[in-house]
């Protein structure tokens, strides 16, 4: 059967960014090392400049080659996707580019309207999944407009609880904001209530393992699409009495709930639930007394009392401790309401807050550190500053001892060179300080075709600026003595070969008044003549 065809958009902006970024600093690090190593490998030596030359032009190559790798990636998802979901188009999902283009560019403009060019920074987004009539009964309109702003919020619905209906909105989100996608889902249900009378009624059986675990696979599948880790919230609904309140008065009852650490387990769960006891119980007996009809805390107290705590923690706790627990992050209790509220809501995609919310969004709104959304996989932006900030920290360390090696090194060499100019010293003092400086020019002079010692690198080499002032020195203190002693020995040894007979050992002699002769004219001085042996 042939392949469906997928269409492709533009090339990815965090795609390429990466690339380039891995590119220039795999580029950067390997020229760096040929340079300071290269010697070490037998590699021919390039000066710094053309070596940058080079490289500039291997970067740019590799730029011209980015589309290639954008469109080799695709194919090896694509061919990766086919091979896990199968070859039969009705197992692959069409993705809709449109749809989400559309939606994407909606949501970016209405909230670039609202916040201004920087509204990713000032909103938080929460997603809600479970049973639509359950989920209008949190946010009314909802479902049908599919997100809501309001208060800095934006709440997007994610679909039942139950089946992997939010593809298109978790692609919309990961593009609408790449950074951190989402600030939480939201998890409503009513499985957990039982009708709250005084005393409670027959308790009910909890969520099955294997409800919640298809759960828990659900929300790890909507990570995976995200591609991030977000906290998880469960909020219960909880059936009112028939003599409550008006519908107006639900709404302002806030929702009262506990919120968990990070790595929550079973019995952290258990001990925060019955935390809430005592506030619900004094909470609940002042708002009975001010109206016999709002029982509903005191009515929630005995719930849990009775039997919610125990039903709440072991239909949770395959969601806490199962092989792959999820950041389950706070459990919220609040009414079904009577009459789900229609005035207010005229305009469309704008969200009026009830009281209901205040607790839950005042901790989205500053979150402690273990509940904060985590980036899936490797966290290579960590990677990339550790790797960052260790070879800062390593030319750091480099650029210091190199700079303490080359002081030590221009400190000696002006001693030395004072020492061989200062006729009030001793010979034997200036004749070992002009053999330093001699020997030091010889060693500057080999470094400037092998190169320096890696540890008189790091850009603070002065190795031809020190040869550079140290050659007068040597021209005016140590060639002259040296000149004035060959001199002596050349005189002494044509002295010798002047009483030996005619003939004999003419080579010798010759070489000999040659060398005399080019040291009395230094112009005319063949280098070659002295070094070859």
């Amino acid at each position: 059967m042939a392949r469906p065809e997928i269409k492709q958009g533009g090339f990815p902006p965090l795609l390429v960014i990466s690339y380039l970024l891995v590119v220039t600093l795999l580029i950067l690090v390997f020229s760096h090392l040929y340079f300071f190593f290269g010697d070490h490998i037998q590699a021919p030596q390039i000066p710094y400049r053309q070596l940058m030359l080079k490289t500039a032009v291997i970067w740019g190559i590799m730029v011209l080659l980015c589309p290639v790798y954008i469109m080799a990636w695709r194919k090896w998802i694509e061919v990766d996707a086919y091979k896990t979901v199968g070859e039969s188009e009705e197992n692959i999902i069409q993705p809709q580019p449109e749809t989400q283009a559309v939606l994407k560019n909606t949501l970016a403009h209405a909230l670039r309207l609202r916040y201004g060019p920087f509204w990713k920074r000032k909103i938080h987004i929460l997603m809600l999944m479970g049973k639509a009539e359950q989920v209008e009964q949190l946010v009314p309109g909802l479902v049908s407009a599919q997100w809501l702003e309001g208060a800095g919020i934006l709440l997007v619905w994610g679909g039942n609880s139950d089946e992997e209906s939010a593809g298109l909105i978790n692609q919309t989100l990961r593009r609408l904001r790449r950074r951190r996608p989402l600030d939480g889902i939201i998890w409503v249900t009513e499985d957990f209530h039982q009708h709250l009378t005084l005393p409670p009624e027959k308790p009910r059986s909890a969520l099955s393992n294997s409800a919640v675990e298809a759960i828990s696979r659900q929300l790890h599948t909507r990570y995976q699409a995200l591609g991030w880790t977000v906290p998880v919230y469960v909020w219960s609904l909880h059936p009112a009495q028939q003599h409550q309140v008006q519908q107006e008065h639900q709404t302002q009852v806030p929702a009262v709930g506990c919120l968990l650490p990070l790595q929550c387990q079973p019995e952290t769960l258990r001990t925060a639930l019955a935390g809430l006891l005592p506030a619900l119980i004094a909470q609940g007996t002042q708002s009975i007394m001010n109206d016999r009809r709002q029982d509903f805390l005191l009515s929630l107290a005995g719930w849990l009392r009775a039997e919610g705590i125990e039903r709440l923690t072991a239909s949770l706790t395959p969601l806490l401790s199962g092989y792959r627990p999820l950041p389950v992050a706070g459990v919220m209790f609040s009414q079904l309401i009577v009459a789900i509220p229609t005035a207010g809501y005229d305009h469309d995609h704008t969200w009026y807050k009830d009281k209901r919310w205040d607790d839950l969004l005042a901790f989205v709104r500053q979150p402690s550190t273990g509940t904060q959304p985590v980036r899936l996989g490797w966290p290579w932006v960590k990677i990339m500053q550790g790797i960052t900030a260790s070879l800062m920290l390593a030319w750091g360390v480099g650029m210091l001892v190199s700079f303490f090696a080359n002081r030590s090194l221009i400190t000696e060499s002006i001693e030395q060179a004072d020492l061989a100019g200062d006729k009030q010293q001793l010979p034997a003092v200036r004749q070992a300080a002009q053999q330093r400086v001699e020997h030091m020019l010889t060693a500057l002079q080999r470094q400037e075709t092998a190169g320096s010692p890696l540890y008189r690198r790091f850009g603070l080499d002065q190795s031809l600026p020190l040869r550079q002032a140290l050659w007068p020195v040597y021209q005016h203190t140590v060639l002259p003595e040296l000149r004035g002693s060959m001199a002596c020995s050349l005189e002494a040894a044509l002295t010798a070969r002047l009483h030996a007979p005619a003939g004999q050992d003419t080579p010798a002699i010759y070489h000999l008044l040659k060398a005399y002769l080019m040291m009395a004219q230094p112009d005319n001085m063949a280098a070659p003549f002295f070094v070859t042996p």
